[in-house]
């Protein structure tokens, strides 16, 4: 996944700017960044949603699973009917890992989705997502409403259920909570984006992930 000099305006507002960067395979990147800076917007480019201004996105797979929102289902939808139509729509979603992770979470099919507390909305919508078998995964906060034991654990969570060598790219402001989480991270501000590894913050800087992106968002917003 490969970007080259791409640019995207949304409405007045400049959001990206003749950027070029490629995104490791088999990495969990971490997309951080100010409220407001474009990450939502950038995922949604790289999910082919969004198409930029100028520059092109380059991927050697084309499928992409992108964690949608409570919001963008049909509001009749219960639980079952989500999954159903994951089923119908993706000839790759996982069906029977789908109902056991929703057993696990204690979401229950008959349930409608509108009626879920907002924690297992966002669990749900999660499962929806992982369970799709595809080299990349874009998840937008992916946790910010669950528990915490939850946030704690979903490291293992998605090395227990996605495939071995997936690209995962996440969009979060939780750097405490999952900072250990990530192989890179992408770091945006001021229609820029930095990127590097994980392990190279801590060799070459001494500090912990969390620390580098706030230093690194301070100066690119400055």
């Amino acid at each position: 996944m490969e970007l080259e000099h791409v640019s995207k305006r949304c409405g007045d507002i400049q959001v990206i700017e003749n950027v070029s960067v490629a995104v490791p395979e088999g990495h969990i990147i971490g997309l951080v960044g100010e409220n407001g800076v474009g990450k939502t917007t950038l995922l949604k480019l790289l999910a082919g949603i969004l198409h930029p201004d100028e520059g092109s996105i380059r991927m050697d797979s084309g499928k992409i699973s992108y964690l949608l929102r409570e919001q963008d289902l049909y509001p009749w939808m219960k639980v079952k009917d989500t999954v159903c139509y994951y089923t119908d729509f993706y000839p790759d979603f996982r069906l029977e890992q789908a109902i056991s992770l929703l057993e696990e979470a204690g979401i229950e099919l008959h349930r409608k989705v509108k009626k879920l507390s907002d924690g297992n909305k966002q669990r749900l919508c999660l499962i929806l997502a992982v369970c799709r078998q595809v080299p990349y995964y874009l998840l937008d906060e992916p946790v910010k409403s669950t528990d915490p034991n939850f946030k704690k654990d979903f490291k293992k969570y998605l090395l227990r259920n996605l495939p071995e060598k997936a690209t995962v790219i996440l969009a979060t402001h939780l750097l405490k909570d999952l900072e250990t989480l990530f192989d890179t991270v992408m770091v945006m501000g001021n229609r820029r984006i930095k990127m590097i590894e994980a392990e190279q913050i801590r060799e070459n800087y001494n500090i912990s992930v969390g620390e580098y992106c706030a230093r690194e968002m301070n100066a690119m917003n400055a």
